[in-house]
């Protein structure tokens, strides 16, 4: 499931879907966050009472203190940019994200998916 969002990530950013872009990365990082919990068994953390998944904004606050992620300091600050411009995408009617935004994010982005890829 996850080679397919990033497919999906590459191909919407090289179709200039920078929207769609956004919204996937959110959706990439939001589950890889997710399989690192189950991969270390530690799910209970990122549930709540009905064993629902808590919102992205709650994973991410988890997940950057989360010593066994061993996280850099510059995935925990790039994690709220890619909820930002993901929810901005998806919820904003008002405002589009633009290809100038993705690219500043490029390369924290990419970091940030490695890290977290080797926690899965």
């Amino acid at each position: 499931m996850l080679k397919k969002i990033l497919w999906e990530v590459n191909s919407t950013y090289e179709t200039a879907c920078y929207n769609s872009c956004a919204a996937m990365i959110r959706r990439l990082a939001e589950s890889m966050i997710i399989a690192a919990y189950e991969r270390h068994n530690l799910q209970m953390v990122v549930t709540d009472a009905d064993g629902n998944y808590l919102a992205f904004k709650d994973l991410i606050g988890k997940a950057t203190s989360q010593r066994e992620f061993k996280l850099t300091r510059e995935t925990k600050r790039v994690l709220p940019d890619l909820k930002f411009f993901g929810d901005l995408a998806a919820h904003n009617p008002l405002a589009l994200v633009r290809k100038p935004d993705l690219d500043r994010l490029h390369a924290a982005t990419r970091c940030a998916i490695e890290e977290l890829s080797r926690n899965i």
